[in-house]
């Protein structure tokens, strides 16, 4: 039902576009109608190669139409979003201002092509640089011999179409050079789509170029389950999409270590928490366990750290012993205009806050998902400099 929903949306999206680029379009070619048509085909058939491309066999050639495609969705979304930003403008100066209806020009249809394609560009750019998001984290609890620790928060790669071997060997280059104790992946490993990963092998041996003292941990994001995706984003509606194994050789032969529920030592010093993604666990008819019970297996006199990919129901973590929840899965909105909405959906949307006895640290991710753009949100790797204060 979820699909024929979405379906229903777009096609709505795709007749709103085109209407505007009717219009637009008239002005330009002076109403000549061979090329009016011609130009609005092109539009469509960009538009449509969005679908398209789900159903081309698994080649080269079906690779380049979905990168293009997934590129042209953010276009299209800036489109849509000024056209109407246009049409609430024309709204409100007839029936508010009570001004004379606006007529559109050349000028008009030229500024937003152009405000499109600039933002669509400046985000593909903006995407591929990786920046250090550093912080710094207390945590009342003593640690013999060490007084404090270097974490670095690397989630949300979505490896596919969009994020491959060169953003890697990129987002490596920053973890070393930020000479880290420990390593922590929040989930969305890659992009629901195995086979979309652009030489599996060759990522394998870049990720396993990181470098640390305590080495790398990780744990499952709802991405990374078997899925359809349409222009990056899941159309599937199965309520319990499996995880393909291949995805765990891969993150073995990483060396990363993936947490499912699951608490572990970190040189005997410090507990760490893995827990599954509670949206798509990855696995049929199997829930994750509960926090409470997963916190009755760690010694609360040490520090307790948790690995959660989505940043939810953040006051269950408040006053339970957890001293410092980490998590990722926002993507601080990505781009333009959906960061508008993300105080809105998230309690937490990005950075460090505190959560009664404990601090909750949420990464924008280092990967996209959808239109592989960023703006007014940064591709990064968070630095959490964590220090140790006897409390007690």
């Amino acid at each position: 039902m979820f699909k024929w929903f979405m379906l229903a949306v777009y096609v709505i999206l795709l007749i709103y576009t085109m209407a505007h680029f009717h219009k637009g379009l008239e002005f330009i070619t002076g109403k000549k109608r061979r090329y009016l048509v011609g130009m609005c085909t092109l539009v469509g058939v960009c538009c449509l190669m969005i679908l398209v491309g789900r159903f081309l066999p698994a080649d080269g050639f079906r690779r380049h139409i979905i990168e293009f495609s997934n590129y042209f969705l953010g276009f299209w979304i800036y489109l849509v979003f000024f056209f109407a930003l246009l049409d609430i403008a024309l709204i409100l100066r007839k029936r508010v201002w009570k001004k004379p209806a606006f007529t559109w020009h050349t000028a008009t249809f030229g500024i937003i092509l152009l405000l499109s394609a600039g933002l669509t560009v400046c985000g593909g750019i903006h995407a591929r640089h990786v920046t250090v998001n550093t912080q710094n984290v207390t945590i009342h609890k003593s640690v013999d011999g060490m007084k404090e620790m270097k974490i670095v928060l690397a989630s949300d790669w979505h490896l596919g179409y969009s994020i491959g071997v060169r953003d890697m060997k990129r987002m490596v280059k920053k973890i070393n050079e930020q000479n880290p104790d420990l390593v922590l992946v929040a989930g969305d490993i890659y992009d629901n789509e195995y086979e979309a990963i652009h030489k599996p092998e060759e990522v394998a041996k870049v990720l396993k170029g990181i470098r640390s003292r305590y080495g790398t941990y990780g744990v499952y994001g709802n991405h990374d389950v078997s899925e359809k995706l349409v222009g990056g984003f899941t159309t599937q509606t199965d309520a319990n999409p499996t995880r393909d194994p291949r995805i765990d050789r891969m993150m073995a032969k990483a060396g990363i270590t993936m947490l499912q529920d699951q608490v572990i030592s970190v040189d005997g010093k410090i507990d760490l928490v893995g827990r599954l993604d509670g949206e798509k666990t990855g696995y049929r008819n199997n829930r994750r366990e509960s926090l409470q019970n997963l916190m009755q297996t760690v010694d609360k006199n040490k520090p307790v750290l948790v690995l959660n990919h989505e940043p939810e129901h953040l006051k269950d973590y408040k006053d339970t012993g957890v001293d410092l929840l980490m998590a990722g899965h926002t993507h601080a909105g990505q781009f333009f205009p959906l960061t508008i909405m993300r105080s809105f959906v998230w309690e937490n949307y990005w950075g460090v806050e505190k959560l009664g006895t404990a601090t909750g640290a949420v990464t924008s991710g280092v990967g996209v998902y959808g239109p592989p753009l960023r703006l007014l949100s940064n591709s990064e790797v968070m630095v959490l400099n964590v220090r140790f204060e006897d409390g007690r």
